[in-house]
């Protein structure tokens, strides 16, 4: 549950299927971004992500991987050790993802060698990208191996993770 700033992520019995569909989230708790919301789940491979936007100006990013946060996308940000601090350190992973379902993956920021393995599945919801549309926005799910972490799952573990949506309108507007 979301308490006092903290998020418990539940385990799932069996790996949820990566296509952006999030009924395998169905009743776990939310974070509300806005109208908005993410929801968080683990298992012995992979932690889980299941973003639902609302955002009715679907456009993507250019694709070049620094640069995928400047279209419609989302993003968490990982601290695998919960070592805290004001900005990234070089064990903080990094992912963005945007509604084309282009990947950006970093170490502290900027380190852009660093491969997370990350299986990404996204739904337009009917919507068609770079235009306006009546849809009510996208969905993005991800799943992030522990390996790629360097963390051992396990009831209790602790990290820091944050989330962000980032959205581009059609007139080129980033918020």
């Amino acid at each position: 549950a979301s308490t006092g700033g903290g998020y418990t992520a539940e385990r799932v019995a069996g790996p949820p299927t990566i296509d952006g569909q999030l009924g395998e989230y169905e009743g776990m708790p939310q974070i509300a971004i806005g109208s908005s919301n993410v929801q968080a789940a683990w298992d012995d491979t992979n932690f889980y992500l299941a973003f639902d936007v609302a955002d009715s100006d679907l456009v993507p990013s250019d694709g070049t991987e620094p640069d995928v946060y400047s279209g419609d996308a989302v993003e968490v940000m990982i601290d695998p050790d919960a070592s805290g601090g004001s900005t990234a350190d070089s064990h903080d992973a990094h992912v963005v993802v945007d509604v084309a379902g282009a990947l950006s993956d970093a170490l502290g920021w900027t380190d852009f060698s660093w491969t997370s393995n990350t299986q990404v599945g996204v739904d337009l919801e009917g919507g068609t990208l770079n235009a306006a549309t009546t849809a009510r926005g996208y969905r993005i799910e991800l799943a992030i191996p522990w390996s790629s972490l360097g963390v051992t799952p396990g009831d209790g573990v602790t990290m820091g993770f944050d989330v962000a949506i980032d959205d581009k309108d059609l007139a080129g507007n980033l918020t």
